[in-house]
């Protein structure tokens, strides 16, 4: 009982869920008719899966390294065995969770079709959760090194510039210009 007290009083003074949300909103209907697929879906008993927001989407994919879930196995960190690509890759509060992000960071964007976005958040001063995988906490600085290949298309963080809450990001990948020899 005390836990849960303590879980929605952190929700109260630390929100991450509904600035992600508003957030979510704002880009919805840019990916109407759009293959979506969401990393670490998460357990639809608490409505933890943002599909409800891209009900446009003409394809949605919920995946989860969690079994009883019963969404499709995902696990960001092995190899990607699918060819399918996607006009947006959602990966909302789970690179956190996730200790060899490079390693992850890769593997979304190979999920990433060419004109393709990817959606990021993850929380700054956040209490600990889902213990023990909670292993990170990225600063805007950190986030934006180990996107180096993707362009920031949007860039929003909760709370103040120097006590974050949370970090949003939609990217793209950047794309080189061949130079003609």
């Amino acid at each position: 009982m005390l836990n849960n007290f303590l879980r929605v009083l952190v929700h109260i003074l630390l929100p991450t869920r509904r600035p992600l949300i508003k957030f979510i909103r704002t880009i919805s209907n840019d990916f109407k008719d759009s293959n979506i697929i969401e990393i670490g879906s998460g357990n639809i008993d608490i409505n933890q899966s943002m599909e409800k927001y891209f009900d446009k989407s003409s394809n949605f994919i919920q995946t989860d390294i969690n079994k009883d879930y019963n969404h499709f196995f995902l696990d960001i960190t092995e190899e990607i065995t699918t060819n399918q690509k996607f006009d947006l890759v959602l990966c909302t509060n789970v690179l956190e969770h996730i200790f060899e992000t490079k390693k992850a960071i890769k593997n979304l964007k190979t999920l990433l079709s060419d004109q393709g976005s990817l959606l990021v958040s993850v929380p700054f001063i956040y209490p600990l959760h889902d213990e023990p995988k909670d292993y990170w906490r990225f600063t805007e600085h950190s986030l934006r090194e180990l996107f180096e290949d993707f362009v920031i298309e949007k860039f929003e963080y909760t709370g103040l510039r120097q006590f974050p809450i949370q970090y949003i990001f939609l990217l793209k990948i950047k794309h080189v210009k061949k130079k003609n020899i």
